[in-house]
Protein backbone atom coordinates (compact mmCIF):
# COMPACT_ATOMS: atom_id res chain seq x y z
CA UNK A 1 0.00 0.00 0.00
CA UNK A 2 0.89 3.75 -0.57
CA UNK A 3 1.40 4.81 3.32
CA UNK A 4 2.51 8.33 1.82
CA UNK A 5 -1.25 9.06 1.76
CA UNK A 6 -2.75 11.77 5.33
CA UNK A 7 -6.18 12.16 6.29
CA UNK A 8 -5.52 15.41 5.30
CA UNK A 9 -4.64 14.66 2.00
CA UNK A 10 -7.83 13.04 1.67
CA UNK A 11 -9.64 13.97 -1.75
CA UNK A 12 -13.35 14.55 -2.31
CA UNK A 13 -15.38 11.52 -4.00
CA UNK A 14 -17.09 12.77 -6.74
CA UNK A 15 -18.52 10.94 -10.48
CA UNK A 16 -18.54 11.91 -13.19
CA UNK A 17 -22.14 13.59 -12.97
CA UNK A 18 -24.19 15.67 -10.76
CA UNK A 19 -25.86 12.18 -9.71
CA UNK A 20 -23.34 11.92 -5.99
CA UNK A 21 -21.26 14.19 -4.37
CA UNK A 22 -19.33 13.65 -1.50
CA UNK A 23 -17.33 16.91 -0.10
CA UNK A 24 -14.01 16.36 1.89
CA UNK A 25 -16.61 18.44 4.56
CA UNK A 26 -18.66 15.24 5.12
CA UNK A 27 -15.60 13.65 6.08
CA UNK A 28 -14.77 16.06 8.79
CA UNK A 29 -18.48 16.19 10.10
CA UNK A 30 -18.09 12.02 10.04
CA UNK A 31 -15.16 13.02 12.47
CA UNK A 32 -16.23 15.40 14.45
CA UNK A 33 -19.89 13.35 15.08
CA UNK A 34 -18.34 9.80 15.44
CA UNK A 35 -14.44 10.01 16.41
CA UNK A 36 -13.92 12.92 18.13
CA UNK A 37 -16.74 12.61 21.38
CA UNK A 38 -14.45 8.99 22.15
CA UNK A 39 -11.91 9.47 24.50
CA UNK A 40 -8.31 10.59 23.18
CA UNK A 41 -6.73 7.12 23.02
CA UNK A 42 -9.95 5.97 21.21
CA UNK A 43 -10.17 8.56 18.57
CA UNK A 44 -6.93 7.95 17.40
CA UNK A 45 -7.48 4.03 17.15
CA UNK A 46 -10.50 4.74 15.13
CA UNK A 47 -8.40 7.19 13.03
CA UNK A 48 -5.65 4.75 12.78
CA UNK A 49 -8.34 1.89 11.57
CA UNK A 50 -9.98 4.46 8.93
CA UNK A 51 -6.41 5.20 7.68
CA UNK A 52 -6.23 1.20 6.95
CA UNK A 53 -9.49 1.00 4.88
CA UNK A 54 -9.11 4.26 2.91
CA UNK A 55 -5.46 3.28 2.03
CA UNK A 56 -7.23 -0.16 0.55
CA UNK A 57 -9.42 1.88 -1.45
CA UNK A 58 -6.72 3.58 -2.95
CA UNK A 59 -4.68 0.48 -3.93
CA UNK A 60 -7.79 -1.15 -4.86
CA UNK A 61 -9.99 1.47 -7.81
CA UNK A 62 -9.25 4.05 -4.86
CA UNK A 63 -10.58 7.64 -4.91
CA UNK A 64 -12.62 9.78 -6.56
CA UNK A 65 -15.70 7.14 -7.48
CA UNK A 66 -18.57 6.17 -5.59
CA UNK A 67 -18.46 4.43 -2.16
CA UNK A 68 -19.71 0.60 -3.23
CA UNK A 69 -21.19 -2.66 -1.51
CA UNK A 70 -18.13 -4.39 -3.33
CA UNK A 71 -15.91 -2.46 -1.48
CA UNK A 72 -16.66 -3.60 1.92
CA UNK A 73 -16.64 -6.91 0.71
CA UNK A 74 -13.57 -7.36 -0.90
CA UNK A 75 -11.89 -5.17 2.00
CA UNK A 76 -13.33 -8.17 4.33
CA UNK A 77 -11.49 -10.79 1.80
CA UNK A 78 -8.53 -8.56 2.90
CA UNK A 79 -8.87 -8.69 6.24
CA UNK A 80 -9.44 -12.73 6.62
CA UNK A 81 -5.64 -12.86 5.11
CA UNK A 82 -4.11 -10.67 7.56
CA UNK A 83 -2.24 -12.20 10.42
CA UNK A 84 -4.23 -10.31 13.01
CA UNK A 85 -6.91 -11.07 15.92
CA UNK A 86 -10.11 -11.79 15.36
CA UNK A 87 -10.82 -8.73 17.81
CA UNK A 88 -8.77 -6.66 15.58
CA UNK A 89 -9.91 -7.60 12.03
CA UNK A 90 -13.41 -6.71 13.13
CA UNK A 91 -12.29 -3.51 15.05
CA UNK A 92 -10.59 -2.58 11.42
CA UNK A 93 -14.16 -3.64 9.42
CA UNK A 94 -16.30 -1.91 12.41
CA UNK A 95 -14.87 1.32 11.50
CA UNK A 96 -15.10 0.62 7.95
CA UNK A 97 -18.78 0.05 8.16
CA UNK A 98 -19.66 3.30 10.24
CA UNK A 99 -17.72 5.23 7.36
CA UNK A 100 -20.03 4.33 4.71
CA UNK A 101 -23.32 4.00 7.50
CA UNK A 102 -22.67 7.74 7.85
CA UNK A 103 -22.27 8.55 4.10
CA UNK A 104 -25.83 6.38 3.30
CA UNK A 105 -27.63 8.83 6.60
CA UNK A 106 -26.32 11.91 5.10
CA UNK A 107 -26.97 10.76 0.97
CA UNK A 108 -29.91 8.35 0.95
CA UNK A 109 -31.29 9.68 -1.88
CA UNK A 110 -28.31 8.35 -4.39
CA UNK A 111 -28.42 4.75 -2.91
CA UNK A 112 -31.15 2.28 -3.02
CA UNK A 113 -29.95 0.28 -0.01
CA UNK A 114 -27.48 0.68 2.77
CA UNK A 115 -24.21 -0.91 1.51
CA UNK A 116 -23.65 -1.98 4.81
CA UNK A 117 -26.45 -4.59 5.27
CA UNK A 118 -25.29 -8.17 5.70
CA UNK A 119 -21.83 -7.26 5.57
CA UNK A 120 -20.89 -9.95 8.60
CA UNK A 121 -18.14 -9.20 11.33
CA UNK A 122 -15.60 -12.15 11.38
CA UNK A 123 -17.01 -14.75 13.91
CA UNK A 124 -15.25 -14.60 17.09
CA UNK A 125 -13.96 -17.49 19.47
CA UNK A 126 -16.57 -17.54 22.47
CA UNK A 127 -14.37 -19.20 24.86
CA UNK A 128 -11.09 -17.33 26.46
CA UNK A 129 -8.02 -18.14 24.82
CA UNK A 130 -6.39 -17.69 28.28
CA UNK A 131 -6.77 -20.03 31.59
CA UNK A 132 -7.47 -19.53 34.97
CA UNK A 133 -5.47 -20.13 37.92
CA UNK A 134 -7.08 -22.58 40.43
CA UNK A 135 -7.92 -21.26 44.24
CA UNK A 136 -4.42 -23.23 45.53
CA UNK A 137 -2.43 -21.99 41.94
CA UNK A 138 -3.11 -18.54 43.67
CA UNK A 139 -2.14 -19.17 47.34
CA UNK A 140 1.01 -20.92 45.90
CA UNK A 141 1.99 -17.51 44.37
CA UNK A 142 1.32 -15.07 46.73
CA UNK A 143 3.05 -17.74 49.12
CA UNK A 144 6.10 -17.85 47.36
CA UNK A 145 6.66 -13.83 46.99
CA UNK A 146 9.59 -12.58 48.75
CA UNK A 147 8.12 -9.65 50.89
CA UNK A 148 11.48 -8.27 52.45
CA UNK A 149 11.87 -6.27 49.21
CA UNK A 150 9.99 -3.10 48.39
CA UNK A 151 9.33 -4.92 44.82
CA UNK A 152 8.03 -8.03 46.55
CA UNK A 153 5.45 -5.85 48.80
CA UNK A 154 4.38 -4.05 45.52
CA UNK A 155 3.78 -7.40 44.04
CA UNK A 156 1.78 -9.07 46.28
CA UNK A 157 -0.36 -6.33 46.62
CA UNK A 158 -0.56 -6.32 43.52
CA UNK A 159 -1.88 -9.70 42.57
CA UNK A 160 -4.18 -9.59 45.72
CA UNK A 161 -5.95 -6.31 44.97
CA UNK A 162 -6.34 -8.34 41.21
CA UNK A 163 -7.82 -11.86 41.94
CA UNK A 164 -10.45 -10.09 44.76
CA UNK A 165 -11.59 -7.21 42.86
CA UNK A 166 -11.11 -8.68 39.08
CA UNK A 167 -10.27 -5.24 37.94
CA UNK A 168 -8.11 -5.17 34.43
CA UNK A 169 -4.46 -4.38 34.42
CA UNK A 170 -4.98 -0.83 32.92
CA UNK A 171 -7.56 -0.41 35.31
CA UNK A 172 -5.08 -1.05 38.28
CA UNK A 173 -2.23 0.86 36.49
CA UNK A 174 -4.48 4.24 36.23
CA UNK A 175 -5.02 3.83 40.30
CA UNK A 176 -3.73 7.03 41.93
CA UNK A 177 -3.42 7.33 45.83
CA UNK A 178 -6.45 10.04 45.70
CA UNK A 179 -8.97 7.26 44.69
CA UNK A 180 -8.66 5.70 47.61
CA UNK A 181 -11.58 6.53 49.59
CA UNK A 182 -13.34 5.17 53.00
CA UNK A 183 -16.81 5.59 52.95
CA UNK A 184 -18.82 3.64 55.61
CA UNK A 185 -16.08 1.86 57.11
CA UNK A 186 -15.72 0.47 53.48
CA UNK A 187 -12.51 1.15 51.58
CA UNK A 188 -12.82 1.78 48.02
CA UNK A 189 -11.14 2.19 44.73
CA UNK A 190 -12.51 4.61 42.14
CA UNK A 191 -11.39 3.04 38.90
CA UNK A 192 -11.72 3.64 34.99
CA UNK A 193 -13.32 0.84 33.28
CA UNK A 194 -12.58 0.61 29.65
CA UNK A 195 -14.78 2.52 27.26
CA UNK A 196 -15.57 5.25 29.98
CA UNK A 197 -13.31 8.37 29.93
CA UNK A 198 -13.29 8.54 34.35
CA UNK A 199 -13.21 6.67 37.36
CA UNK A 200 -16.68 6.53 37.63
CA UNK A 201 -16.90 3.23 39.20
CA UNK A 202 -15.33 1.73 42.90
CA UNK A 203 -14.46 -1.69 43.84
CA UNK A 204 -14.60 -2.72 47.22
CA UNK A 205 -10.94 -3.40 48.89
CA UNK A 206 -11.19 -6.84 50.64
CA UNK A 207 -10.27 -6.29 54.50
CA UNK A 208 -7.78 -8.85 54.72
CA UNK A 209 -5.66 -7.41 51.86
CA UNK A 210 -5.52 -3.83 53.54
CA UNK A 211 -2.80 -4.76 55.29
CA UNK A 212 -0.21 -5.75 52.54
CA UNK A 213 -1.37 -2.50 50.52
CA UNK A 214 -0.45 -0.69 53.76
CA UNK A 215 2.99 -2.76 54.13
CA UNK A 216 3.79 -1.59 50.57
CA UNK A 217 2.78 1.97 50.73
CA UNK A 218 4.86 2.31 53.84
CA UNK A 219 8.37 2.08 51.46
CA UNK A 220 7.00 5.19 50.26
CA UNK A 221 7.26 7.78 53.28
CA UNK A 222 6.83 10.64 50.69
CA UNK A 223 4.58 9.88 48.38
CA UNK A 224 1.87 12.44 47.33
CA UNK A 225 -1.92 11.87 46.53
CA UNK A 226 -1.84 12.68 42.71
CA UNK A 227 0.62 9.86 42.58
CA UNK A 228 0.31 5.98 40.95
CA UNK A 229 -1.19 3.54 43.66
CA UNK A 230 1.53 1.30 42.16
CA UNK A 231 4.88 2.35 40.39
CA UNK A 232 8.21 1.20 39.31
CA UNK A 233 10.79 0.39 42.22
CA UNK A 234 13.94 0.61 40.16
CA UNK A 235 16.72 3.55 40.09
CA UNK A 236 15.12 5.13 36.36
CA UNK A 237 11.46 4.29 37.27
CA UNK A 238 9.54 5.40 40.06
CA UNK A 239 6.72 6.52 38.35
CA UNK A 240 3.48 5.16 36.61
CA UNK A 241 4.04 1.37 35.10
CA UNK A 242 3.04 1.20 31.60
CA UNK A 243 0.21 -1.68 30.79
CA UNK A 244 3.13 -3.88 28.95
CA UNK A 245 5.06 -3.65 31.93
CA UNK A 246 2.68 -5.25 34.57
CA UNK A 247 2.15 -7.89 31.84
CA UNK A 248 5.88 -8.28 32.04
CA UNK A 249 6.33 -8.71 35.63
CA UNK A 250 3.65 -10.80 36.78
CA UNK A 251 4.29 -12.90 33.91
CA UNK A 252 7.70 -13.03 35.12
CA UNK A 253 6.23 -14.01 39.18
CA UNK A 254 4.13 -16.86 37.48
CA UNK A 255 7.00 -18.52 35.81
CA UNK A 256 9.29 -17.91 39.34
CA UNK A 257 6.31 -20.04 40.91
CA UNK A 258 6.40 -22.36 38.08
CA UNK A 259 3.60 -21.84 35.84
CA UNK A 260 5.06 -20.60 32.84
CA UNK A 261 2.05 -21.88 30.09
CA UNK A 262 1.28 -19.27 27.54
CA UNK A 263 -2.35 -19.72 28.89
CA UNK A 264 -1.60 -18.24 31.98
CA UNK A 265 -1.47 -14.34 31.85
CA UNK A 266 -1.99 -11.36 33.48
CA UNK A 267 -5.52 -11.81 32.44
CA UNK A 268 -5.97 -15.20 33.93
CA UNK A 269 -6.22 -12.98 37.40
CA UNK A 270 -9.29 -11.55 35.86
CA UNK A 271 -10.89 -15.23 34.72
CA UNK A 272 -9.86 -16.85 38.57
CA UNK A 273 -12.08 -13.84 39.78
CA UNK A 274 -14.84 -14.50 37.84
CA UNK A 275 -14.69 -18.43 38.32
CA UNK A 276 -13.88 -18.25 41.93
CA UNK A 277 -17.60 -16.20 41.65
CA UNK A 278 -19.20 -18.93 40.04
CA UNK A 279 -17.51 -21.41 42.31
CA UNK A 280 -18.73 -20.15 45.24
CA UNK A 281 -22.28 -19.59 44.40
CA UNK A 282 -22.38 -15.96 42.58
CA UNK A 283 -24.84 -15.67 39.94
CA UNK A 284 -23.89 -14.01 36.41
CA UNK A 285 -25.13 -10.76 37.22
CA UNK A 286 -22.61 -10.57 40.19
CA UNK A 287 -19.88 -11.47 37.53
CA UNK A 288 -21.35 -8.65 35.33
CA UNK A 289 -20.94 -6.40 37.99
CA UNK A 290 -17.49 -7.29 40.00
CA UNK A 291 -15.60 -7.51 36.12
CA UNK A 292 -17.68 -4.32 34.73
CA UNK A 293 -18.84 -6.24 31.83
CA UNK A 294 -20.54 -4.40 29.27
CA UNK A 295 -23.40 -7.43 28.56
CA UNK A 296 -24.03 -9.99 30.68
CA UNK A 297 -23.36 -12.25 27.52
CA UNK A 298 -20.20 -11.92 28.36
CA UNK A 299 -20.16 -13.06 31.43
CA UNK A 300 -21.91 -16.27 30.23
CA UNK A 301 -19.13 -17.69 29.24
CA UNK A 302 -17.97 -18.38 32.56
CA UNK A 303 -20.61 -20.55 33.66
CA UNK A 304 -19.92 -22.19 30.22
CA UNK A 305 -16.94 -23.02 30.73
CA UNK A 306 -17.52 -23.89 34.70
CA UNK A 307 -20.22 -26.54 33.59
CA UNK A 308 -18.00 -28.28 30.63
CA UNK A 309 -15.27 -28.73 33.42
CA UNK A 310 -18.02 -30.51 35.68
CA UNK A 311 -18.76 -32.71 32.88
CA UNK A 312 -18.69 -36.71 32.81
CA UNK A 313 -19.78 -37.05 29.27
CA UNK A 314 -16.84 -38.40 28.27
CA UNK A 315 -16.18 -40.78 30.48
CA UNK A 316 -19.99 -42.22 30.21
CA UNK A 317 -19.66 -42.55 26.59
CA UNK A 318 -16.42 -45.19 27.62
CA UNK A 319 -18.25 -46.98 29.95
CA UNK A 320 -21.27 -47.26 27.97
CA UNK A 321 -18.81 -48.38 24.78
CA UNK A 322 -16.23 -50.69 26.51
CA UNK A 323 -17.54 -51.13 30.29
CA UNK A 324 -20.90 -52.61 29.69
CA UNK A 325 -21.21 -54.91 32.16
CA UNK A 326 -19.70 -52.71 34.93
CA UNK A 327 -22.49 -50.39 34.26
CA UNK A 328 -25.04 -53.07 34.22
CA UNK A 329 -24.04 -54.17 37.95
CA UNK A 330 -23.99 -50.72 39.05
CA UNK A 331 -27.53 -49.80 37.91
CA UNK A 332 -28.54 -53.35 39.48
CA UNK A 333 -26.85 -52.17 42.78
CA UNK A 334 -29.13 -48.71 42.34
CA UNK A 335 -32.06 -50.40 41.56
CA UNK A 336 -31.46 -52.34 44.84
CA UNK A 337 -30.95 -49.54 47.11
CA UNK A 338 -33.96 -47.60 45.81
CA UNK A 339 -35.98 -50.57 46.47
CA UNK A 340 -35.08 -50.78 50.22
CA UNK A 341 -37.82 -49.79 52.63
CA UNK A 342 -36.65 -46.80 55.06
CA UNK A 343 -35.44 -49.56 58.05
CA UNK A 344 -33.44 -51.08 55.65
CA UNK A 345 -31.99 -47.56 53.98
CA UNK A 346 -30.95 -47.00 57.81
CA UNK A 347 -29.10 -50.25 58.54
CA UNK A 348 -27.03 -49.83 55.33
CA UNK A 349 -26.57 -46.26 56.32
CA UNK A 350 -24.82 -47.41 59.62
CA UNK A 351 -23.04 -50.23 57.90
CA UNK A 352 -21.11 -47.78 55.32
CA UNK A 353 -20.45 -45.16 58.48
CA UNK A 354 -18.90 -48.62 60.18
CA UNK A 355 -16.30 -49.24 56.98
Amino acid sequence: MNQSITLNQLPSLVTNGDDFQLETRHFEIYLEEWIQPRSKKTASNYLTYLRQFLLFLQVNGGFPRIPRRKDLIDYTSFLSEQNLSTGTKNQYLRIARSFYSYIYRKNQKFFDEDITMNIDLFQEDKHHKKEAFTEEEIQRIIEGIDTTTTKGKRDKALILLLVTTGMRINEARLIDLQDIETIQGKKRIYIQRKRHSSKDTFVLIPEEIEPFLNDYLETRPHRKQDEPLFTGTGNRNKGRISETSYSRLLKSIFREQGFDSNKLTAHSLRHTTARTIIHKGGDLEEVKIQLGHNSISTSEIYTEEDKREQMTTSNDIYNQIFNKNKLKEQQEIIQQVKNLDEIKLQELSKIIENL
